[in-house]
């Protein structure tokens, strides 16, 4: 899951990396893939990369700027207008 940069220049696929790319993580993800993923992610572009645990009920959010931080109640985005997630109703 992803959202764009206003105006990402498009030919069959979008270039670069999204504004916000979502990455859901299953037992059959290693933790060296989900690192190399951020890292893609957040060097081409990417304004935040959100890791999604289910198992865990846990969500880190990468930002460019190399700050993680965990969430496991609500957490927030300035990419989404100040809106504040419930993360036990994302994983409903």
């Amino acid at each position: 899951m992803s959202i764009t940069h206003a105006g990402q220049a498009v030919e069959d696929y979008y270039l670069g990396s999204p504004a916000l790319a979502v990455e859901i993580v299953s037992e059959n993800n290693t933790a060296d893939e989900i690192a190399g993923k951020v890292e893609m992610y957040l060097t081409n572009g990417a304004s935040e990369v959100w890791v999604l645990y289910p198992n865990r009920a846990q969500l880190w959010l990468h930002t460019h700027d190399g700050h993680a931080d965990k969430h496991s109640v609500r957490m927030g985005s300035s990419l989404l207008g100040g809106a504040v997630l419930d993360l036990a109703q994302l994983l409903a």
